[in-house]
C-alpha cells in the first residue's frame, strides 16, 4: 500500500464511515494493512466475529481515513479508492449506568425502573473493540499521526450525533497516550482512569513451566503447587479455530455462569452465535478443563496475537470453581500455554486481581476519554466514573526471585 501523509485528515474521511457500512466500508486487507503484531482483536475478521455480541443498541461504527489525493490501493470496496490511512473501530450501545450501582444504590435504581424502565440508560458511542482491551487507533505509517487520530475522533463525534448518542467514550489507552491523548484532550474530552490490566511478562526466558514454576519465590510457588494439586483430576484439552465450534453452545452457557456472579464487571452478553464465529478464526482458540466422564469443568477463550497470548473470557460454574480449583488452575495452564508457545507475554485482562498477581503478572494502567455534548453533564458523569472506576491501588507483587527482596 502506498504511504500517504494525511494532510487534511477531517477531508479524507470515508463519506461511508459511521453511516451504518459496517465493516463493508473496507475490505479486509487494506483493513488489516494498518493493524500491527499484538493488535489482533483490531484485524478485520476478529471485529466482523463480534458483531453477535448483545448490548442493547449494538451496532457497529467503523470509522476510516483516507489520504487525501493518494493512488488506490486496489483493496477497497470500490476501484480507485484512495489508500486508508487511519482507522479505529467504534459501536452505539445503550449504557446501562446501573450496572455500576451497588447496594442502596442498586436498590434505589430498582425501584426507579419500576416507574421508568428505561431510566439511566445512555446512548453511547464507545471507540474501542467491544470485547478486548487496546489502543483502538490504527495509522498507517508514514502518515500525520495527530491529524489522523484527530480526524477519527472527529468522525466519531459525527457517528455520535447521527446515532442520538450524548457520550462518546475512546477505551483503553495508557496513561501516556501521546499523539492520541492530545488529539482527545485538544477536542474537549478529559481522561477517567479504569481497572489496570494484568499482563505477565515472559521475557525472562522460562524454558518450561516448571522453569517458571522454580523462579517463583516459596510462597508463590508452594500456592501454585497446592492449586495444581487440587485440581489435578481435570484434565487438559486446547482446541485451535474451528476445532471448538460444535461446544459453542456450552462455552456460552458456562461463561453466563460466570456473568451471572460477576460483581466486578458485567456488561457485554455473549451468545452463542459470538462463540460460534469466534472458533472460525485461525488465531482463536480454548483451553478446556474436563471431568474424567468428560464434562466441562471450565474455559478460557484465547487469542494467538503474536507476540502476545490473549486471554479473553473464561467460563465455569461456581462449584466447579469452588470444589475443583477450576478457575485457578484455568490460570496457570493459560501461563503454561504461553511459555510452551513462546509468547513474549500473556494478557490476562481486567478482573480477578489476586489470583493474577500471584502468577507473576504486572498491572498496567488503563484510561477512558469522555465528552459529553453537554459540559456540564460531562462534569457530572466524570465525577460519577471516576469513583465508581476508581481503580483500587495495585501494587505489582515480588512474585519472582529475581525481583528483590
Amino acid at each position: 500500500m502506498t504511504e500517504v501523509p494525511v494532510l487534511d485528515a477531517r477531508a479524507a474521511a470515508d463519506p461511508r464511515a459511521g453511516r451504518r457500512a459496517g465493516l463493508g466500508a473496507v475490505a479486509p486487507d487494506a483493513w488489516d494493512r494498518l493493524v500491527g503484531p499484538g493488535r489482533g482483536p483490531f484485524r478485520h475478521a476478529f471485529l466482523a466475529a463480534c458483531e453477535p455480541v448483545a448490548l442493547d443498541g449494538f451496532a457497529l461504527e467503523p470509522l476510516v481515513v483516507r489520504a487525501p489525493d493518494g493512488p488506490g490501493d486496489g483493496a477497497g470496496p470500490g476501484d480507485g479508492e484512495a489508500p486508508v490511512a487511519a482507522h479505529a473501530p467504534a459501536y452505539l450501545y445503550d449504557l446501562d449506568l446501573g450496572l455500576f450501582a451497588r447496594g442502596l444504590g442498586a436498590r434505589l435504581i430498582s425501584l426507579l425502573r419500576r416507574l421508568r424502565p428505561r431510566a439511566l440508560r445512555r446512548r453511547v458511542l464507545e471507540v474501542g473493540c467491544p470485547v478486548a482491551l487496546g489502543d483502538p487507533f490504527s495509522v498507517a505509517r508514514g502518515a500525520d499521526e495527530a491529524a489522523a487520530v484527530g480526524a477519527l475522533v472527529d468522525l466519531a463525534g459525527d457517528a455520535a450525533r447521527r446515532g442520538a448518542a450524548d457520550l462518546v467514550v475512546v477505551r483503553d489507552l495508557e496513561p501516556d497516550g501521546g499523539a492520541a491523548a492530545k488529539a482527545l484532550a485538544s477536542r474537549g474530552f478529559e481522561a477517567v482512569p479504569l481497572p489496570p490490566s494484568f499482563v505477565l511478562d515472559l521475557d525472562g526466558g522460562f524454558d518450561s513451566f516448571e522453569g517458571y514454576l522454580a523462579a517463583l519465590r516459596s510462597d508463590y510457588r508452594r500456592r501454585a503447587r497446592l492449586r495444581l494439586e487440587r485440581a489435578a483430576g481435570l484434565a487438559v484439552e486446547r482446541l485451535a479455530g474451528p476445532g471448538f465450534g460444535p461446544i459453542a453452545g456450552e462455552l456460552a452457557r458456562l461463561w453466563r455462569c460466570v456473568y451471572e456472579r460477576a460483581d466486578e464487571y458485567r456488561r457485554e452478553v455473549l451468545p452463542e452465535a459470538f462463540f460460534r464465529g469466534i472458533a472460525r478464526l485461525p488465531a482463536a482458540g480454548v483451553l478446556v478443563l474436563r471431568r474424567p466422564d468428560r464434562s466441562i469443568a471450565a474455559f478460557a477463550l484465547l487469542l494467538d496475537d503474536r507476540p502476545w497470548l490473549r486471554f479473553l473470557y473464561s467460563g465455569c460454574e461456581a462449584e466447579a470453581a469452588r470444589r475443583e480449583g477450576a478457575y485457578f488452575r484455568l490460570l496457570y495452564e493459560i501461563v503454561r500455554t504461553g511459555i510452551e508457545g513462546g509468547y513474549r507475554r500473556v494478557e490476562l485482562g481486567i478482573t480477578t486481581a489476586e489470583p493474577k498477581l500471584d502468577l507473576g503478572a504486572r498491572p498496567v494502567p488503563l484510561e477512558a476519554w469522555i465528552r459529553h455534548r453537554s459540559p456540564f453533564s460531562q462534569a457530572l458523569i466524570g465525577r460519577a466514573l471516576r469513583s465508581v472506576l476508581a481503580p483500587r491501588p495495585v501494587a505489582p507483587r515480588r512474585a519472582f526471585r529475581t525481583e528483590g527482596p
